[in-house]
């Protein structure tokens, strides 16, 4: 989901854009169709892109936004929710607070899964390299 919100605020596919794409979609009989984001980028380009490229774009664009978070000092301790969540039921939906333990263990899966150090949440060499960003590797000491 974070490729694709990427990906669909660096191309003109925005929100509004979306019941568009679902329509010419449920023409063709079904729904659910993520090929055509890569269709419109090739019919308005003229280059030709598949969805797995597109979404390769949108995971550098999530690591160079969270890159740019990190050279501001945003590390693994930015990565919270405001204290109430964690100490008081929540509002009219009357959820419970938020366990601080379980919040820590799954942001340690999250950042594994991005290829981040789970200790400070900083994209890894290993990952920012795999993405063509050398450089963005350097930029930030890691």
């Amino acid at each position: 989901i974070q490729h694709t919100a990427a990906l669909k605020n660096s191309l003109p596919l925005c929100d509004w854009l979306f019941p568009m794409i679902t329509s010419v979609v449920e023409e063709r009989g079904y729904a659910g169709d993520i090929t055509v984001p890569a269709e419109l980028f090739t019919a308005v380009t003229g280059v030709e892109a598949t969805i797995e490229e597109l979404m390769k774009v949108g995971e550098r664009i999530w690591n160079l936004q969270r890159a740019i978070m990190v050279k501001e000092g945003r590390t693994r301790g930015g990565d919270t929710l405001p204290e109430r969540f964690f100490n008081y039921y929540q509002g009219l939906t009357g959820s419970p607070p938020i366990d601080r333990e379980r919040w820590e263990s799954l942001k340690d899966i999250y950042y594994s899964l991005r290829g981040w150090d789970v200790k400070t949440g900083i994209p890894t060499k290993t990952k920012l390299k795999e993405l063509g960003l050398d450089e963005v590797a350097e930029t930030i000491g890691v």
